[in-house]
This record gives C-alpha cells, structure tokens and sequence, in this order.
C-alpha cells in the first residue's frame, strides 16, 4: 500500500509501482485519480516489473472509462480482465444510502478521530455540521455516498 502524494508526480508513482512489483502480491487495489491508470500500467508492464502476468486489478471509480480509453493496445490486453468497483451513490432506490442519509443528522463531529488535534477554530466552526448540512444536496449525495460505500465495505 501507498499513499498517493502530490509532490513527485508520474515518477512518484513508478516508483510505488516498482516497489509493488517486489512484493510478489497478485491482487492489486487502485484507488486514484484519472490520470493515474497510464503511469501506473506503463511502469508495471516493463519488464522489471512484470505486474499484469498471473495477476487481478480491481480499480476505483476514480478511474475512469476514458482513463482505459487513453491506454495503446498492449496496455488495454495487459489490463483486460480487470474489475472496476463503483459507488452506489445517493440515490433513494439504495437501501443503504437512505441509512445513511437517516442518521446523518446523529453523527458527531467531536467523535471523528483526530478532533482533538483539529485548529480551534475548525472545531469550534464545524460542531453542528452534520445538523445543518442536508445530506441529499449534491455533494453529500456524491461524495458522502462514496466515502459511507468505502467504510462500510
């Protein structure tokens, strides 16, 4: 695992990708950003490297249909087979985002780790967010249904 870090950029994430090459794994989890998918099957497919050989992706919704479409031919042979997950989203037909959306209202920002280091200034702004904030305004809906699909999976 890696985290992904803006400084260094696509040599950044050669070398991530060189150092999952030497960990002899053969599920591999990428959860990025579009323009990540390239670097990461251009490096992982040299020889050195050898990541798509006996191996399964599984891909974030991050990445893109046209992420895959910016792949030449031997990168799109190198990656077929891979699964890519998607988030439900917000959307009242899923059972677990009308959950969500229910006790949204009961969360807590103080119970989120790392309160206590928080500026006071941002905990003293943001107490009585999940009160204030409606959950089906696009953003929630978007990104709140991501991050509840992440953590409860």
């Amino acid at each position: 695992t890696f985290p992904f870090i803006r400084t260094g950029g696509a040599e950044n994430i050669r070398a991530q990708v060189r150092r999952m090459a030497q960990t002899q794994v053969q599920v591999f989890l990428l959860v990025s950003l579009d323009g990540v998918l390239k670097t990461v099957v251009e490096e992982g497919l040299k020889p050195e490297n050898d990541l798509f050989n006996d191996t399964m992706w599984v891909v974030s919704d991050g990445i893109s249909t046209g992420d895959i479409r910016s792949l030449n031919e031997q990168e799109r042979n190198a990656f077929q087979g891979a699964l890519r997950v998607v988030s439900a989203g917000g959307d009242a037909q899923n059972e677990r985002w009308n959950t969500f959306a229910e006790e949204f209202s009961s969360f807590s920002v103080e119970s989120l780790p790392g309160f206590s280091e928080w500026p006071a200034a941002w905990q003293s702004a943001y107490t009585n967010l999940f009160q204030v904030v409606d959950p089906n305004i696009l953003e929630v809906k978007n990104v709140g249904a991501f991050a509840y699909d992440a953590v409860a999976s």
